[in-house]
């Protein structure tokens, strides 16, 4: 739904302009920067695994389905 005291008609425009200005500290940016190398790294290696999120499920709730 488009904010219609936007000038776009973009659903995710629309979605910001009703937060308020989210800025992201330096420091919390370069620890977010250097997990997503990280990860990207340990994907590269062939070091992820997938599981179902049915398996992630049962482990934490044990009559899941």
């Amino acid at each position: 739904m488009a904010d219609t005291a936007s000038p776009s008609n973009d659903p995710l425009d629309a979605f910001r302009a009703l937060e308020a200005d989210f800025t992201v500290t330096p420091e919390h940016d370069a620890w977010m920067q250097a997990e997503i190398r990280k990860t990207l790294k340990a994907k590269t290696d062939s070091q992820m695994t997938y599981r179902p999120l049915e398996a992630v499920a049962r482990r934490f709730l044990p009559d899941a389905h």
